[in-house]
């Protein structure tokens, strides 16, 4: 049996040429998010400056710092005094590992648009099988630009690495961010990606720190070293966890990725760094939740009919804001614009220290997004649903009532006023169209001589259950002055029931 080719070596193919080309090769994009620690806690300061100097801690020690404490030479790995001694104006945030978690998965929900072989790995990266994926987004430059935009727009730095095994994919990325203009095609990001993995250090493999110490006791500091030794040789002098590493770095060993499961109900919060009490205050972290449910609903296809907010305070006091759409939105944009009139409407309690968003009465998404032009559509929306939804949200839903048609023949029954929300199972199952919008209550007697008959009968023999059970013939009828009525015959009686305009 002949071995198999290795991805990352470069050893020749001596397959025979009559042996048929082999499927194409597993294409994994790797997103090293960097500072996605730092960039969490800036979601959760209500006042976050960016040109303020500040660090992420763990266990005391400077593990990720912006621009700022960069320009001033804070360095990565110092104690937290020594980088108070620096600058007295520091902020620090100690490392929250479950956030991070939480926030990856997300990102990894928000990216499934673009495959369904979408993973984390640590340290904070995201994975993507993205062969597939290359012809419909127009190549991989393409690609990678939307995945890094998506990011973006959630306030994420992440750096891009390809490569066709996942290790060789997340070391590049971590290793250095590649211009997208120099490699014009995937094949060109893959061979470019061989050469500078030979250079990266041997610490991002993951490998543990006494292990790359004894490494380096060796004289090995770089991947490609590793690379050109024997598998036998470092089976013999190290554990089995390193050959596996490695042959799973060259290709020569697969390995396999959970890939993420896509949520069905979308819920998520933001847990404030200080408590806030002013409603203008509380629309940063409602702009940053709507952003991430409008790439929820976008990756998902789906559209939302409702939103829940919840607003807790330290003592456990909550508070909860319900607001229901006319028709399905998706917009974060126009989603804001009515929990802001909502809000302006309601009593919060003091000192709001978290706030969660859940969508309900999720559908899926009707509207295209682009014409045959390929001009963006998303911003047509119902401006008679805005106007709705508008007036309920700072009114009330109680002082907006609208005319519902009902599932009754009986005309005085046939309408009924209502909410202006009215659901699939609340439209009428028949009704007929020959109906005058203006009817008489109670209905008017007349004499037949007064009327000319136009059409009919139309028989109407219902409503036996209750005590206003009818059986009447209707006619379209004219009365002597011209005026085209709807009149009915009953127990040997004639009424005009209404007028047709």
């Amino acid at each position: 049996m002949q071995a198999p080719r290795s991805l990352i070596s470069n050893a020749p193919d001596t397959a025979s040429e009559a042996t048929p080309s082999p499927e194409p090769a597993p294409l994994w994009l790797a997103i090293h998010l960097p500072y996605l620690g730092l960039e969490l806690f800036h979601r959760r300061a209500a006042d976050a400056d960016p040109n303020q100097p500040t660090v992420l801690l763990d266990d005391n020690r400077v593990i990720v710092r912006n621009r700022a404490a960069r320009q001033l030479r804070i360095a990565v790995g110092s104690s937290l005094a020594t980088a108070h001694s620096i600058s007295t104006d520091l902020t620090h945030y100690n490392r929250d590992i479950e956030g991070e978690q939480s926030r990856l998965h997300f990102l990894a929900q928000a990216l499934y648009r673009f495959t369904p072989q979408v993973s984390t790995a640590d340290p904070l990266c995201l994975l993507l099988e993205v062969r597939g994926s290359i012809r419909l987004f127009g190549g991989l430059q393409p690609l990678i630009r939307q995945v890094l935009e998506v990011l973006r727009a959630f306030g994420h730095y992440g750096r891009p690495g390809a490569a066709q095994t996942p290790l060789a994919a997340q070391a590049l990325s971590r290793f250095q961010s590649h211009r997208l203009d120099r490699y014009p095609s995937a094949e060109d990001w893959v061979a470019a990606g061989r050469k500078v993995l030979r250079d990266a250090p041997l610490s991002y493999l993951g490998l543990p720190l006494n292990q790359c110490e004894r490494f380096a006791n060796m004289g090995l500091r770089r991947i490609g070293q590793i690379l050109d030794l024997p598998l036998k040789e470092l089976g013999k002098r190290f554990d089995r966890n390193l050959t596996t590493i490695v042959a799973r770095l060259r290709g020569d060993l697969g390995d396999p990725r959970q890939p993420i499961l896509p949520v069905q109900r979308f819920r998520s919060g933001i847990h404030l760094l200080e408590s806030l009490s002013n409603h203008a205050d509380l629309l940063k972290p409602m702009q940053q939740l709507l952003a991430d449910l409008g790439a929820w609903l976008l990756a998902h296809r789906l559209s939302t009919l409702g939103l829940v907010w919840e607003f807790s305070t330290l003592r456990g006091q909550r508070e909860t804001l319900a607001i229901r759409f006319t028709t399905p939105r998706h917009d974060p944009q126009s989603m804001l614009l009515i929990s802001k009139l909502k809000l302006e409407h309601s009593t919060l309690p003091n000192e709001i220290m978290s706030v969660r968003l859940s969508a309900r009465s999720t559908l899926p998404s009707q509207e295209r997004y682009t014409d045959l032009l390929g001009d963006d559509l998303r911003s047509n929306r119902d401006d008679n649903g805005d106007l709705i939804d508008s007036l309920s949200a700072r009114l009330g839903e109680a002082a907006l009532q609208c005319i519902h048609a009902a599932n009754d023949h009986r005309p005085e029954f046939a309408w009924l006023p209502g909410t202006h929300r009215l659901s699939a199972t609340d439209a009428p199952t028949s009704f007929s169209p020959h109906r005058p919008l203006w009817l008489l209550e109670p209905p008017r007697a007349i004499s037949p001589d007064g009327l000319t008959l136009l059409a009919g009968p139309e028989r109407l023999e219902t409503g036996w259950w209750d005590e206003h059970g009818v059986r009447r013939d209707y006619y379209i009828a004219a009365e002597n002055n011209g005026a085209q009525c709807w009149a009915f015959h009953e127990s040997s009686r004639w009424f005009i029931h209404g007028y047709f305009a």
